[in-house]
């Protein structure tokens, strides 16, 4: 494997490394290893075979330096291929920011057109994924090319983004032989497989090989949920202190017309005895009155007297303005 020109300064890829999905493929790019030889063949085809193809005799192209030469080093240990990385042409904005994998030996296209290029993946789905490293192999080399997932503190969300709906619905059903239930659409004619349910990003997230993202997504799921659960406590609590303000002060507007026209004293002793309470204790709840009253008043019988008084308000209030 070769490397052309220099390295160019920061990259588009290294900003991504800082997103929750670029720290995931930073995971799964450190596993250098396979389980088994068919393992690395499984990892370069879901790496370069469901991506759109690009031209000029280049066989893929990659964002992260990183990953270029992840691939080119996967394919020597899969096929013995020599692998050239051909580093971003400066000054044209389409290239600025891709590295390109370049096959300089005739008989390594050649076969890489048969082994990669003329195998259906249909048929590869069927015939090379029969041990659950090689299918690992094949969903990390997947992601890594056409996969991103959203940090779980804003959406629940991961998808690959696959160049056409038949690699898209044999995707699908492949994710359904692991017990994955993923949905699948269409934008920009492409397929998008995608999941939103959280606990199954993060098996798959465990099944790629990423562990440790799978428990930081895991974390930032129940942050957010612990987090939604509070602001959904605060909000309660808000709303039964404004109903507990909201009535009191109807409570204190009925005693003080009655205070005003009758006298306290026009109340009886159970009556009075609430009414005097509520004045003084103007924002208190029920609750707390009834531990200022004492004895064995509830709560239902507190409000069941202050009740009485409100329509005792009331009939002053028909007095004074009575219907015509």
């Amino acid at each position: 494997m070769t490397l052309q020109n220099n390295r160019p300064k920061r990259t588009q890829s290294a900003k991504a490394a800082s997103t929750f999905s670029g720290r995931i493929k930073q995971e799964l790019m450190k596993i250098d290893s396979f389980s088994c030889p068919d393992c690395a063949f499984a990892f370069c085809y879901g790496l370069l075979c469901f991506s759109p193809r690009i031209k000029k005799n280049y066989i893929w192209s990659a964002s992260s330096h990183a990953l270029a030469e992840l691939a080119a080093q996967s394919l020597a240990a899969a096929a013995g291929y020599i692998v050239t990385v051909v580093s971003p042409k400066q000054g044209k904005s389409n290239s600025e920011h891709t590295y390109r994998l370049l096959l300089q030996n005739a008989e390594d296209k050649l076969d890489f057109q048969t082994r990669f290029l003329q195998l259906s993946a249909e048929r590869f789905c069927t015939q090379k994924l029969g041990k659950h490293c090689c299918m690992s192999a094949f969903l990390r080399g997947l992601f890594l090319s056409c996969g991103t997932v959203m940090d779980p503190s804003r959406q629940y969300h991961l998808e690959f983004l696959c160049p056409n709906t038949v690699r898209g619905m044999l995707l699908k059903n492949l994710l359904a032989t692991l017990h994955f239930t993923p949905g699948l659409t269409e934008r920009k004619q492409q397929s998008v497989v995608y999941f939103k349910d959280s606990e199954q990003i993060e098996d798959l997230l465990t099944t790629m090989g990423a562990g440790l993202g799978a428990m930081e997504y895991m974390n930032a799921k129940i942050e957010k949920e612990v987090r939604n659960q509070a602001n959904r406590a605060v909000n309660c609590d808000t709303a039964n202190i404004q109903k507990i303000i909201n009535a009191a002060g109807r409570q204190l507007e009925d005693i003080r017309l009655i205070q005003k026209k009758k006298g306290l004293d026009y109340l009886n002793s159970d009556l009075r005895q609430a009414a005097l309470a509520r004045l003084e204790h103007p924002d208190s709840s029920l609750g707390e009155l009834c531990q200022v009253l004492g004895g064995d008043l509830t709560r239902s019988g507190l409000n069941h007297r202050l009740q009485k008084i409100s329509r005792i308000a009331d009939s002053l209030r028909e007095d004074e303005n009575p219907r015509v």
